[in-house]
């Protein structure tokens, strides 16, 4: 094999002592018999609800046939004798039929191999004597805040005890080598409590199968619902029975999911707390409470950082080493995580909970005040690794292609990923301070190029944020309407009208909807344009006081080229915005075409929105085109219609649209937070900028 980079130091630990295989407690041990029967008992009734069904209509036809004979009504008799046999035929096929549905795999994480980590492997093979677990037949890595010991796809690894372990890159840069060993004793206890582990795998299987019963819908099911709305009214009749049959059968095993759900979970919960055991054993009650801390930090930043990451990607940038960026990101928040989470009131265990509370595993483990039989190892875990910087990145493109969003994007180095979020931060608190009732998501605003003479309007203030609220609502209103105008074009229907705003189904209530959203937004203008004249005037005063600053880096042509930037992106902001439900609108009948009830229509209906849409999307281009790029951001794109990728032969509309949105909103960001410097300044401003 060839050479391959090895850690620079060797961490220094070692296993001193053994660990003593945890009891189980009672709790445990009456959960495995309960859940046990349950599990038992579930798929009995399951199986006896299909064949009810089936005896039910075999019943019917073999004890029933003189209701075929007699005089008059005999397509009545014929109905009433068919519809029973239709009912039990349907409940029977409706809940045997998601065993056929496909399900979307992705690809394995990435593989180790030992000859390239062969610490981090005689690691595992240490923890997992002690634990008494099989050997991993496989490690794996991912960009995940986690790590899961689990058994290979297939029945037949249960038996084999065919163990895969994977890794989440992200504990390994957050941990030292002493809290990596306590998560990965802590997945492999679980290994340790053979027959509980099996069983769980089998209650998680048939909980996931009730759940496909009763949630699954596809083209069947809107078969059903379309013939018993679209049908004569004898078939309507006949189907009807079936429509109440799926029904109730469904409701039935609603509740069996939900009772097996429940005795499940108790189980999981002290299953936990077993794992949780040979975590403190190995590691120690210090360290788990640490590791525990470090486990908040990463799923806190890991929440405040999705925003962050999808407005990078909207940009078509991305972090090109995600486990460095987590943590980078976490360490830079340390204190605001912390404040965040400590100001949450402690939670209880709940019965949906499949894992205990924070606080309630934190107390146990301070019960057991031990010290583990890690010795040392309170070095970072990342020197068990080979090339660890490299394996990150590597796993962070298998991430990126499984989700298919590599596809014209940049990746950037994640400490300065990291940075520019910070400065982030500081821009979005210079909107807050510029708009301090908030700001419509839907409404564009622009700046004052004159701010000699401030808005004579009077501002209500009592009137915010409700205002700012119910002009978002009204826009989202008339967007779903104007969705639900077209499915109902092509004849779709749907048993939730309120999906889409409407109290009932019906073309007269989608236009009813949109002109009454239309008329709310109108009526709401008085009350917003005052309030957004006044701050967008602070907002142009401020960039006017930082031009006569004296600063080279914020001269006046460059802040003139901002605004001029700003109000020209507010101008293609109103066209996208009407684009955006045209969009929606083709996007659903795009997914949806092949069982259309009405395919001319919808096509025809396709054809129509694409045409709108391009003639939205050469409206776009014309308002961009030639406009210059302003330099205070950058030398990344020459002209706007450049930057919003308008320029290239063939676009993507929703490319564009993700464009637009994060155009307008990063120059909107950068006004207000040159408008706070220009504040800060002690310059007078000049009439104009």
């Amino acid at each position: 094999m060839a050479d391959v980079a090895r850690p620079l130091v060797q961490a220094p630990f070692s296993f001193g002592g053994t660990v003593e295989a945890t009891r189980l407690s009672w709790a445990y041990r009456a959960g495995l018999v309960v859940v046990a029967l349950a599990m038992l008992v579930l798929p009995l009734i399951y199986l006896g609800v299909i064949g009810l069904a089936g005896t039910g209509v075999w019943w019917h036809l073999t004890r029933h046939t003189g209701w075929l004979q007699g005089g008059g009504g005999a397509q009545w008799r014929l109905l009433a004798y068919v519809a029973p046999a239709v009912a039990g035929t349907a409940v029977t096929f409706f809940m045997v039929k998601p065993v056929f549905a496909r399900r979307l795999r992705m690809r394995d994480p990435l593989a180790l191999e030992a000859a390239d980590n062969p610490q981090l492997f005689a690691f595992i093979e240490d923890i997992c004597r002690h634990v008494r677990a099989p050997i991993p037949t496989r490690v794996q890595v991912d960009c995940q805040v986690n790590a899961s010991a689990s058994f290979a796809r297939g029945w037949q690894s249960m038996v084999r005890r065919d163990l895969v372990l994977t890794i989440g890159l992200p504990l390994v840069h957050a941990l030292t080598v002493r809290e990596l060993g306590g998560v990965l004793a802590h997945e492999f206890g679980h290994f340790a409590q053979g027959s509980g582990l099996r069983l769980t795998m089998v209650v998680r299987g048939i909980n996931a199968w009730f759940s496909r019963v009763v949630y699954e819908r596809d083209t069947w099911d809107w078969r059903l619902d379309t013939w018993t709305k679209e049908a004569d009214f004898r078939l309507a009749l006949l189907i009807l029975p079936s429509r109440a049959g799926v029904w109730l059968s469904r409701q039935v095993l609603r509740l069996l999911m939900i009772g097996g759900h429940v005795i499940s979970c108790f189980l999981m919960r002290q299953m936990e707390y077993d794992a949780d055991s040979y975590e403190v054993k190995v590691a120690g009650s210090r360290a788990f409470a640490t590791t525990m801390q470090r486990l908040r930090e990463l799923h806190v930043a890991m929440a405040e950082s999705a925003t962050y990451v999808q407005s990078e990607f909207a940009a078509r940038r991305l972090p090109a080493d995600l486990p460095l960026f987590l943590v980078t990101w976490q360490r830079t928040r340390a204190r605001a995580a912390d404040e965040g989470t400590d100001a949450q009131p402690e939670r209880q265990s709940g019965l949906f909970d499949t894992h205990p509370a924070n606080t309630d595993r934190l107390a146990a483990a301070a019960r057991a005040a031990d010290r583990g039989v890690l010795v040392g190892g309170d070095v970072s875990a990342v020197q068990l690794f080979g090339d660890f910087d490299g394996l990150c990145r590597l796993a962070t493109r298998h991430h990126y292609e499984d989700r298919g969003v590599l596809e014209d994007v940049r990746l950037v180095e994640a400490v300065d990923a990291v940075r520019d979020s910070v400065g982030r931060e500081e821009r979005l608190r210079a909107l807050v301070a510029a708009f301090d009732f908030g700001i419509c998501r839907f409404r564009t605003v622009r700046l004052p190029t004159d701010t000699s003479e401030p808005p004579a309007e009077k501002v209500e203030n009592w009137r915010f944020p409700d205002a700012l609220e119910r002009f978002d609502d009204r826009v989202r209103q008339r967007a779903k309407g104007f969705v639900a105008q077209e499915a109902l074009r092509c004849g779709y229907d749907i048993d939730d009208p309120s999906q889409f705003g409407l109290p009932e189904w019906t073309p007269k209530a989608a236009e009813s909807s949109q002109r009454e959203a239309l008329e709310r937004m109108e009526a709401l203008k008085p009350v917003l344009e005052p309030y957004e004249r006044s701050r967008m005037h602070r907002v142009g005063h401020g960039l006017e006081r930082l031009s006569q600053a004296g600063d080279a880096r914020y001269s006046a042509d460059d802040l003139h080229v901002l605004v001029q930037a700003f109000n020209t992106m507010a101008s293609a902001m109103d066209i996208a915005l009407e684009l955006t439900a045209i969009s929606d609108a083709h996007l659903l009948l795009t997914q949806t075409a092949a069982s259309s009830p009405r395919p001319e229509v919808t096509r025809e209906r396709l054809d129509d929105l694409a045409a709108q849409a391009a003639d939205s999307l050469a409206r776009i281009r014309s308002t961009l085109a030639g406009v210059p790029y302003p330099a205070l951001l950058g030398t990344s794109a020459a002209t706007l219609d450049e930057a919003c990728k308008l320029t290239e032969e063939r676009i993507d509309r929703f490319k564009v649209l993700d464009a637009v949105h994060s155009l307008y909103q990063i120059l909107l960001l950068e006004a207000c937070w040159l408008a706070r410097k220009g504040e800060e300044t002690g310059a007078r401003p000049a009439a104009g900028i």
